[in-house]
């Protein structure tokens, strides 16, 4: 005998993920068009932030290693956090500050 309550969860989680796909933009619509319910959606879009955090995160390690062979005179150690965020300009650069 099936679960009438599952048909009923059934029913609101499509009606959900039908939102959902409705409100993306196209390009991540064609990341999570196979989704089959609405939770799958959220993880497909977790996965690829994760990924792009952790491409940025090495990102910014090169450029603060790089920054310390520009710059030997910075302690990156006794930099807060926060500012090991902030792109370091070569003194001798002829770019503008950020």
């Amino acid at each position: 005998m099936p679960n009438p309550a599952y048909k009923q969860w059934s029913d609101l989680d499509q009606q959900i993920l039908s939102g959902l796909l409705s409100s993306m933009t196209e390009e991540i619509l064609l990341d999570v068009v196979s989704a089959t319910t609405s939770k799958e959606p959220w993880d497909i879009i977790r996965r690829m932030i994760s990924s792009a955090i952790r491409a940025h995160t090495v990102q910014v390690r090169m450029d603060l290693v790089s920054t310390k062979i520009l710059c030997p005179r910075i302690n990156l150690r006794r930099l807060p956090p926060h500012l090991c965020l902030v792109p370091c300009v070569n003194s001798r650069s002829h770019h503008p500050r950020p």
